[in-house]
């Protein structure tokens, strides 16, 4: 007999034992299945948490919802990207009429407008891409986080590499000339980076000893050097040295740092209060800029997010705080005056949340029971081509319960300029809990092992899933896959 792998081959020689020895119907505890990019989450979750399923919702005719080209899908409300069934989602990101993920296994997925190279696709011949799809060129790697702007994107490795791809106009991938778009990712020199984000035309990292490193536009001081010029390189920002980066938050010309004590530092435009740090003698700050608001009520930020022109901060009791542009209600205050400084969201008094998002005009927040630890999802600001998730177009200015996705259990959430999506739990089916084939409904046994389709997720038997097929989303590879979904990949009805 000869095996494709030596587990196979372990499998055959344990299942023969057991006939044998008369106990021929008898399952083990796991059967061979083929390591295509679909199946090996499969395998590797069997008796683990969880997969990480992912909704998308809002502006839909950019692609950047991932649903193709389904009209049954409503963009008014949370709906679930069917090409992710069966994917382990980690992380999600959206952009201007973009998104992107990252997977357990390190891959990324890119969909939505491929101008300028975004989307790292060096063969997209098309504007734009409807379902995701996998950044082949970056398989080597594996990407745990991934950052879109309106022209450009960043991928972090786990080895702590930057990878940036896209427009480049004004140095905004870090690689030190300019150009008009990359199509294939290019790794950056810095070392040792542990997050990474985007303002529309500028970049921002920190690494693992607290360093923050911008770089890209800087005409509204956004890149805190205390000058208005483009790096084209990434540039260490000149924080006093008692301050530990961890994270920050770029919007279109502003950008946020948080440090480890829960320091607050603003830089970029401030016309319309998005620093938070008060009214300013300009409408930009060149350099980092402290904000006093949470000492002095001592409280401590642990997350930012900013949007086009207005900011977020999450505290560790659970509150929201505000500031910036208001014209759509996106700070949710109850009315549409903007704030120079941090104002509480008195819509989510009460309520435990633990990360906020915002896009363009709009803000979701992520609300979790301390008891039971159910979740919730809240959104306010501007409610154009549905990107709130409550049904319909309508701005608010407090906060929305979006109920349409009110029984998952959801785990991180990201906003684009016109759209949203969310990661949530979901149980996959597990192989071995499967007793009978999808296809022919006889029971699998050690002679008859189970096999994962690498489209659909169904589990058949061999003479099933006696296929391959190229899958558009693994960037045509070849997936082991059923005869129905054979005949819908390739039209051979034989």
């Amino acid at each position: 007999m000869i095996c494709p792998s030596i587990s196979e081959h372990q499998m055959w020689v344990k299942g023969l034992a057991h006939a044998i020895s008369g106990k021929a119907n008898e399952i083990p505890s796991s059967s061979p299945t083929t390591s295509s990019p679909s199946t090996i989450n499969a395998k590797n979750n069997q008796g683990m948490s969880p997969l990480g399923e992912v909704f998308s919702w809002g502006e839909s005719t950019s692609g950047a919802l991932g649903h193709g080209f389904n009209t049954e899908v409503n963009p008014f409300k949370p709906e679930q990207i069917r090409d992710f069934l069966h994917l382990d989602v980690k992380s999600i990101n959206c952009s201007e009429s973009t998104t992107a993920a990252t997977t357990s296994d390190g891959k990324l997925f890119c969909w939505g407008k491929s101008d300028y190279g975004r989307l790292g696709h060096e063969s997209t011949q098309t504007d734009i891409c409807q379902t995701p799809l996998m950044v082949v060129a970056l398989n080597d790697y594996h990407i745990i986080q991934v950052s879109m702007s309106v022209t450009h994107t960043l991928a972090l490795d786990n080895n702590g590499t930057i990878h940036s791809f896209g427009g480049n106009h004004y140095g905004q991938l870090g690689v030190g000339v300019l150009s008009d778009k990359c199509f294939k990712p290019a790794p950056l020199l810095l070392k040792n980076i542990t997050f990474i984000t985007t303002g529309d035309f500028h970049s921002c990292a920190v690494d693992k000893q607290g360093a923050l490193y911008t770089w890209g536009r800087g005409s509204r001081g956004q890149l805190g050097h205390d000058d208005q010029e483009n790096k084209l390189e990434p540039t260490r920002v000149n924080l006093d040295d008692n301050y530990k980066a961890i994270s920050c938050a770029a919007g279109l010309s502003h950008t946020i740092v948080l440090c480890e004590d829960g320091s607050l530092f603003g830089f970029g435009l401030n016309g319309d209060g998005q620093l938070g740090i008060g009214p300013t003698e300009m409408d930009k700050i060149l350099f980092p800029a402290p904000n006093v608001y949470f000492k002095r009520l001592k409280i401590k930020p642990v997350q930012v997010a900013a949007g086009a022109n207005h900011s977020a901060v999450v505290t560790d009791n659970g509150e929201v705080y505000m500031f910036g542009m208001n014209k759509f209600g996106q700070l949710g205050t109850g009315n549409l005056s903007c704030s120079f400084t941090p104002a509480k969201v008195q819509g989510l008094a009460g309520k435990h949340v633990v990360q906020v998002a915002c896009g363009e005009n709009h803000t979701i927040a992520l609300v979790e029971n301390e008891n039971d630890h159910s979740t919730l999802l809240y959104a306010w600001g501007c409610g154009n081509h549905g990107r709130l998730g409550t049904g319909d177009e309508v701005d608010s200015n407090v906060p929305l319960k979006i109920e349409s996705i009110s029984d998952k259990k959801i785990r991180s959430i990201s906003c684009g300029s016109t759209h949203s999506a969310c990661i949530c739990a979901h149980q996959d089916l597990l192989l071995h809990d499967v007793i009978n084939c999808m296809g022919c409904h006889k029971k699998f046994s050690v002679i008859k092992p189970r096999h994962r389709c690498g489209n659909c997720g169904g589990v058949y038997c061999n003479a099933c899933s006696n296929h391959r097929a190229h899958i558009q989303r693994f960037g045509g590879l070849k997936n082991r896959v059923c005869d129905s979904c054979h005949v819908i990949l390739t039209g051979d009805q034989q």
